[in-house]
């Protein structure tokens, strides 16, 4: 099954499924100048080091990783955190509870060094876990505020 295009995108092939096509970026812009934002919303967030580590090195190779590290720079922080309409402060409030609610501790704990970069405090990330508590239960907020907690002692770390 082809669509308009002629390629198999937002098919199933072979089994006559039709899914939508992946949203385009709106912006106008390219490709590279997405992914140099999406570095620099990195960077601002994470560190350079961060950057190097992990999204840098595996955006510039081959492959599955590669095409993982590109998407991620250009679609959610080239693309999504560079609109208009929310702080990154309010961005990583909102990636936190999305984080929290989805059982996602590892990414937690990921973004608590962007919060950090974005200026929110252990204060601040330790209410959002209690806060969460009457939405996705003790279990789940007990993790991410053990998650939280250890990631920002681990930030502090020399």
């Amino acid at each position: 099954m082809t669509n308009d295009s002629g390629d198999n995108r937002g098919s199933a092939p072979g089994r006559g499924l039709r899914h939508p096509e992946p949203p385009k970026c709106s912006s106008g812009r390219t490709t590279a100048a997405r992914r140099s934002d999406g570095a620099e919303v990195v960077r601002r967030m994470f560190g350079q080091a961060f950057l190097d580590r992990t999204m840098g090195g595996l955006s510039q190779g081959e492959g599955a990783p590669a095409a993982m590290a590109g998407l991620a720079l250009e679609q959610c922080y080239g693309d999504v955190w560079t609109r208009p309409g929310l702080s990154p402060r309010e961005r990583s409030l909102i990636t936190l509870g999305i984080l929290i609610a989805a059982g996602h501790p590892d990414e937690l704990a990921n973004h608590v060094l962007g919060a950090r970069g974005n200026g929110l405090t252990r204060d601040e990330l330790a209410e959002l876990a209690l806060h969460s508590v009457p939405y996705v239960g003790f279990p789940a907020a007990g993790q991410a505020m053990g998650k939280i907690l250890e990631a920002w002692a681990d930030a502090e770390k020399p």
